[in-house]
């Protein structure tokens, strides 16, 4: 996206999907981004950080996942994305995306972003490979889904416990959010029987072959 910048991740994304290929805001259906967390042993669990609107489809893959999780404790997903990684310039113009998130606080403290990076800090093949065949599957189910499974109603849903706490005379913005709200659920609703029958028959031969 833009070189010689002590942010390349960060001007970088944001260049890239605003200035230089701003069409991939229309072609475009997610932003995967594994980050080094995806390798490390030093967390409790695997945690994603994602937009609203992948939340329910993340959970319904990765919660059932856990079970051959080499992490002590079941994956989790949490929204929204942080404007630490790319994937936050992305959301931004539209495009959803995901993110391996650390939550123990010193893993940037001694080798990150270094030629030292995992190699000599928590790095684990075990949590390597299990968190490429975790993402594999998001990946593929996303790819075979006819329309992409964005779920509205998550978004929505934050937005009235937000103005709940924020906004004590916020009755009337609460009331026009939960028409909205329903309506998100009758497009989710609407999404979900449209990628019942999901595989087309171009993948199926290639599955059965």
């Amino acid at each position: 996206g833009i070189d010689n910048s002590r942010y390349d991740w960060a001007v970088g994304a944001y260049e890239q999907i605003f200035n230089i290929t701003p069409d991939w805001a229309n072609t475009g259906f997610a932003v995967i981004n594994c980050e080094s967390g995806c390798a490390r042993d030093d967390d409790n669990y695997l945690c994603i950080s994602s937009t609203y609107e992948l939340k329910n489809f993340l959970e319904d893959i990765v919660k059932p996942m856990s079970k051959d999780s080499p992490w002590e404790e079941d994956n989790q997903i949490h929204t929204p994305p942080t404007v630490w990684t790319e994937d936050f310039s992305y959301s931004l113009a539209g495009v959803p995306g995901m993110v391996t998130k650390k939550t123990s606080g010193h893993f940037n403290l001694n080798t990150y972003h270094s030629n030292r990076d995992l190699q000599e800090d928590h790095y684990s093949e075990e949590h390597y490979l299990y968190s490429h065949i975790l993402y594999s599957t998001i990946l593929y189910e996303l790819d075979k889904a006819n329309v992409i499974p964005l779920d509205f109603t998550t978004r929505l849903e934050a937005l009235i416990e937000d103005i709940a706490e924020t906004c004590p005379k916020g009755a009337e913005l609460t009331s026009a959010t939960e028409d909205v709200l329903e309506t998100a659920r009758s497009v989710k609703e609407k999404i979900a029987k449209i990628n019942s029958g999901n595989l087309s028959k171009r993948r199926t031969r290639i599955i059965n072959n």
